[in-house]
């Protein structure tokens, strides 16, 4: 018996059966090569389908045709050198029972020529916000010789031993840029009215279904609703769905929502924790009403009772869980025989995933490191000989190194100083819509304790301390100081860390300016934070942009939080001095100097290594280690990626 019925009850997808509800849906990895597939792609899809999903999908934008290249690491499917490779991964999903889908897609204007060397190909003369490239006008040539490279690309996956193909009418994608009024400005049969709009879309249904025949799964993809004006509404979606299923070519409809055509709705489309749970689960349920085949919803459902309870609401009948099982690629597992809380909750970070892949980087998890490095980390060996080891500081580095040494048999001692395990992602926590940030921590400190870590919690550790416990290894995971820039007036009374700011250590004045020196998320959630208790805040920064190096959706998504609540954001600014009432400024490139009236000034300059005791203990103890920001201050996952190498190598 599981305690969740309708999620693990069997499905059909056309001619085919999935053995459960839970599906992995299209998305990039960019894990591929020169546009093939690698050992490193199959296995990251390979442990979704041994972890338990009934259906894996893949190749987000995989291309039918070489003017859509979507980059370096993604899939092309255009020529039949992919069948071998093809045949590789789907014997690999077959091996654990699910079924094997891939997205089959040409981007359109979605995309940058210099990715191919050719034109970007679009319906008309207009271009999406981000990407901002003019696209070549396709001819109706050009037209038909899409719809062929569809059908053609649908049976190199049937030959490669697929069960299916999914076709998106989303996401910016070219069958979306015929679709949407915003980007479709022709005049001739493929442009107008609705029905002119569709025909590419019925074009390629139908040469795809014929390519095929009718054994093998064809799916759509569209949003549920655009949002943005001018483009489709979800009453014109509604239709668009009523037609192209009346074809009776589609075998499921996956809805989701928004639209990439602006900066700010383009986050949207792939939603972070800056958005609620479940989203898009009324647009599926009204597309299900107009639809006669199973729907598919995808849009922030991360846990298997909010899977259930869509289901038995009637929103959908398969659940899109991508990120989900990316945080634990077990979790269907773990699911089907009650132990919930083992799995390893997706919180919807962004970082590791989509943010990744939108600067181009390939995928991992914040929280998981052995995603897109299963050859290395996707298996935890018992020690050869356990060892009494003592960890020293119980931040997300040091627990993790914990628990995986837990696990190989060693007996494991923490040592942390305050009264709570977490380190600095529990600050982070604190800050407006990152709540779920403290899972991480959360799932980890559980689990260690389970594994048999013993948790000593207010023990600030001195080398003597750790040497009277005998340890035959010795993990350093003291963390980092909060570092403040060399500049005169930084002992001023009213400067502050967004560390201090977070935790609540000072009570910020009226006015405050918040300085990104850091690039990343510590300034603008502070800022976001203070400006929520009614602060008026100005947020500098010496770089291009605030938040430079965060990527394009996450900064999207809280841009419009900060200029929603009034904070200046003023780049290109570096603080020159702290003065009283106020900070000095510069400008980075015309170096005009300016003074900013500021009741409290907050500092975001990162962090210092604190590594005292690494080097109190060396020559001291048989086995050393230093690991997360006591090593290096960098980011969560890198902190926890430091901590599982370091407990599989003790």
């Amino acid at each position: 018996m599981t305690p969740f019925p309708r999620l693990f009850s069997p499905v059909r997808l056309g001619a085919r059966e999935a053995r459960n509800r839970i599906v992995s849906t299209p998305h990039g990895a960019a894990l591929g090569e020169k546009g093939g597939v690698t050992d490193r792609y199959v296995r990251y899809h390979e442990e979704k389908a041994r972890g338990g999903a009934g259906v894996v999908m893949m190749f987000g934008s995989s291309s039918i045709h070489p003017t859509s290249i979507n980059d370096w690491g993604e899939v092309s499917n255009w020529s039949d050198d992919v069948i071998p490779q093809l045949q590789r991964m789907s014997e690999a999903i077959h091996r654990h029972g699910a079924l094997c889908l891939s997205q089959i897609s040409h981007r359109g204007r979605r995309g940058h020529s210099w990715y191919s060397g050719a034109a970007l190909w679009a319906p008309s003369d207009t271009r999406e916000e981000r990407h901002r490239e003019w696209p070549h006008v396709m001819t109706v040539r050009e037209i038909r010789e899409v719809v062929d490279a569809w059908a053609a690309a649908a049976v190199r996956l049937r030959k490669g031993g697929f069960d299916g193909c999914d076709i998106p009418f989303y996401g910016g994608h070219l069958l979306e840029n015929f679709l949407s009024p915003l980007s479709n400005r022709r005049t001739d049969e493929y442009g107008g009215s609705l029905d002119n709009r569709l025909r590419l879309a019925r074009e390629v249904l139908v040469a795809v279904r014929e390519a095929v025949g009718p054994d093998f799964i064809v799916g759509v993809r569209h949003s549920g609703d655009h949002f943005v004006e001018g483009g489709l509404s979800r009453e014109e979606l509604l239709e668009v769905a009523r037609r192209i299923d009346a074809l009776g070519i589609a075998d499921y409809w996956m809805v989701s929502g928004s639209n990439t055509e602006t900066l700010r709705y383009e986050a949207m489309v792939t939603p972070s924790l800056y958005h609620p749970r479940g989203l898009y689960n009324d647009l599926a349920a009204l597309t299900r009403g107009v639809v006669r085949v199973p729907v598919i919803v995808a849009g922030r459902i991360v846990t298997p009772a909010e899977a259930e309870a869509a289901l038995a609401a009637g929103v959908c009948d398969l659940v899109g869980m991508t990120r989900a099982l990316i945080a634990d690629p077990e979790m269907p597992r773990k699911a089907m025989v009650g132990r919930v809380g083992d799995i390893r909750v997706c919180v919807g970070a962004s970082e590791g995933c989509i943010g990744r892949l939108r600067q181009g980087k390939a995928i991992t998890c914040v929280q998981n490191p052995v995603i897109g490095r299963e050859a290395e980390l996707g298996e935890i060996r018992p020690a050869a000989r356990p060892k009494r080891v003592v960890v020293v500081g119980g931040g997300v580095a040091g627990l993790e190194a914990a628990r995986v040494a837990a696990l190989r048999g060693h007996a494991v001692i923490l040592l942390e100083a305050t009264a709570a395990c977490g380190g600095q992602v529990l600050a982070a926590a604190r800050a407006p819509k990152r709540q779920e940030y403290a899972l991480i921590a959360g799932w980890l400190l559980d689990q260690g304790t389970k594994a048999g870590v013993e948790v000593r919690l207010g023990a600030r550790a001195t080398a003597a301390d750790v040497l009277a416990l005998r340890p035959e290894a010795v993990v350093v995971a003291t963390g980092a100081t909060p570092r403040l820039p060399d500049i005169p007036g930084i002992g001023l009374p009213h400067v502050a860390t967004t560390l201090d700011v977070l935790l609540g250590k000072v009570a910020p004045g009226r006015r405050a300016v918040v300085v990104d020196e850091d690039g990343h998320f510590a300034a603008p959630t502070t800022a976001d934070l203070l400006a929520g208790q009614g602060v008026e805040v100005t947020l500098v920064s010496r770089y291009f942009m605030v938040g430079e190096d965060i990527d394009e959706g996450l900064r999207a998504d809280l841009y419009a939080r900060l200029y929603g609540q009034g904070v200046r954001l003023q780049p290109l600014t570096a603080a020159l001095e702290v003065v009283p009432g106020g900070v000095r400024t510069r400008h980075t490139f015309s170096g005009i100097e300016a003074l900013l009236d500021a009741d409290t000034v907050v500092f975001a300059f990162g962090g210092k290594a604190d590594d005292a005791l690494h080097h109190e203990l060396d020559g001291r103890v048989p086995e050393l280690s230093l690991v997360g920001d006591a090593y290096a201050p960098r980011r969560i996952h890198d902190a926890i990626l430091d901590g599982t190498r370091v407990g599989r190598a003790l």
